[in-house]
């Protein structure tokens, strides 16, 4: 029995293969948010500590994506490796995990030791509203920072 596929079942498939054929490549971002002790206990950010946003500047970092480069006060250590970054950077783009960063707010970042963060572990700590998230992973941290505690001899 030979087996015939119409013109119509065709045209459909053949217009789905050119679509995904066209599209391309896409970056797109999916992360679970990790509580302050799964990032406490992780190697994934060497760094954890609230800063103060003191400035930051747009940049171009390649022809899709702009990054946004902060520096910063720090306020309160958590882990740290051997330095904290002077400037945290990260995408504008959520897609791409980043997240918009302004002078003269407040954040948790968890950040590689070449500064990179993202939205999917740092946090913005609202200024005139209660945030019960927030609330919730800074007590996490702190309850998960003995282990890392810095010591000064």
């Amino acid at each position: 029995m030979e087996s015939v596929i119409s013109n119509e079942v065709f045209l459909k498939y053949l217009s789905i293969i050119l679509l995904l054929v066209i599209s391309g490549s896409t970056l797109a971002c999916s992360c679970a948010q990790l509580s302050g002790r799964d990032v406490m206990e992780s190697s994934y950010g060497e760094n954890v500590f609230i800063a103060f946003v003191t400035e930051a500047k747009t940049e171009s970092s390649n022809e899709k994506y702009v990054t946004v480069v902060a520096k910063f006060e720090v306020e309160k250590v958590f882990k740290t490796s051997d330095f904290i970054p002077t400037e945290v950077e990260t995408y504008l783009d959520s897609a791409a995990c980043g997240f918009p960063i302004e002078v003269g707010s407040r954040y948790i970042f968890v950040a590689a030791n070449d500064g990179e963060v993202n939205y999917c572990t740092s946090r913005l700590i609202p200024e005139y509203e209660h945030d019960v998230e927030i609330d919730r992973y800074l007590k996490d941290l702190e309850a998960n920072m003995k282990q890392f505690e810095i010591t000064k001899d």
